[in-house]
């Protein structure tokens, strides 16, 4: 499974695990339900950290519990890296991260701000 597709599968999972319906999720987001329908199959991508961080409010987690697991505990610097982005998450325009590591073949991880309306 791609790197990325693990934050949609982690996001259903912790949906289904919440016992929140993607309805419900959904609206508290504030997204529209086909929206997240295509995040949580892997057709879109939770490409801002803003997104990320209001999915993980709206299951009421912190947003590192959606990030795939290695991330975290094999990469201690992206780990502290992740911490202060989304705690800056309304300041930051974009943000490349890469990720250098035997598994991900150094892809790219891309976060853009999401203008707000």
């Amino acid at each position: 499974m791609d790197e990325l597709k693990l934050i949609s599968a982690n996001i259903k999972q912790m949906r289904e695990e919440k016992g929140l319906s993607r309805k419900e999720l959904a609206l508290a987001i504030p997204i529209s339900y086909d929206y997240l329908k295509k995040i949580e199959q892997g057709h879109k991508l939770v490409d801002s950290i803003s997104l990320l961080k209001r999915i993980a409010d709206g299951l009421g987690i912190s947003p590192q519990n959606l990030l795939p697991r290695h991330w975290m505990t094999e990469n201690p610097c992206l780990q502290e890296a992740l911490k202060v982005l989304l705690q800056n998450a309304s300041e930051i325009e974009r943000v490349d991260i890469y990720l250098f590591h035997p598994r991900t073949n150094e892809r790219p991880l891309t976060f853009k701000k999401i203008p707000k309306n």
